[in-house]
């Protein structure tokens, strides 16, 4: 179960602040972000698994980032398609991040092979966010402010969600925000009160693990939070991206830290 929050055109220095956490059984093996040497340009964790990545960014600046879609076990589909091929997809398009998504979009009109999805693309200019399991179908642009995704739809009210927004936007309102301000904020292993997440109960998980994964940062000996993402990219075109990197033990296994300034 993960998260992601942004603030998009909401801070007078940063056009865009985002902070994720992707979380995952640990004994799946994955890369820290870096740049991929069989694809120039791009910047991101890799799935080592089955290919693919949860967040990139191009080095003009475009961003992919994907969370799953929280769904009873029964739906699932054993034989469905890496989610992960998703976001390469997009930040490898040669289309602009709207046009790649409503393709997609078409294609799952008629066939809608993945399991639950929420896929967020576009830049520093203009976001969309497209999900398999609206009942619109279709990409949506975000508005300009603070929003937050997690395994549901777009800004669903989920605990961790409001809890987040209201993080980040305390942030951007304090003045500058450091990379590390962003981590801190996600760094919040709290699950939520019983009674805060009575709205979640349409997840069909059962109450204890729905309360578990309510925390922003998970912790747990086989499936948690395994890195969490800062990224800033400021309106003077300087991108900058902290990743930190957790053993199963909740303990800081690593960082890794990029900056570039971006491109066309």
């Amino acid at each position: 179960m993960c998260l992601i929050l942004f603030a998009l055109d909401a801070h007078p220095d940063d056009a865009l602040l985002l902070a994720s956490n992707r979380d995952e059984f640990f004994h799946r093996p994955a890369s820290a972000a870096s740049w991929w040497p069989d694809a120039p340009g791009i910047l991101g964790g890799r799935d080592l698994q089955a290919g693919g990545t949860w967040l990139g960014l191009r080095r003009d600046g475009r961003i992919a980032a994907l969370t799953n879609y929280r769904e009873a076990p029964a739906q699932r589909k054993a034989d469905a398609p890496t989610r992960g091929m998703l976001v390469s997809d997009c930040l490898q398009s040669p289309h602009a991040p709207e046009q790649h998504l409503q393709s997609l979009a078409d294609g799952l009109q008629t066939n809608n092979p993945h399991n639950g999805f929420s896929l967020l693309a576009g830049s520093a200019q203009g976001l969309w966010v497209l999900s398999n399991r609206s009942k619109l179908l279709q990409p949506q642009a975000v508005p300009r402010g603070v929003h937050g995704l997690s395994n549901h739809l777009l800004n669903t009210p989920w605990h961790k969600v409001e809890r987040g927004r209201a993080g980040l936007q305390a942030q951007v309102a304090a003045g500058p925000v450091a990379l590390h301000d962003l981590l801190d904020l996600l760094d919040d292993t709290d699950p939520a009160p019983a009674a805060a997440i009575a709205q979640e109960s349409d997840t069909q998980h059962d109450a204890a693990l729905t309360q578990r994964l309510s925390a922003m940062r998970l912790l747990g000996p086989h499936y948690g939070t395994r890195c969490s993402t800062a990224l800033r990219i400021s309106r003077n075109g300087k991108a900058e991206l902290l990743e930190r990197s957790w053993h199963a033990d909740g303990a800081i296994a690593g960082e890794v830290h990029h900056h570039w300034q971006l491109i066309d």
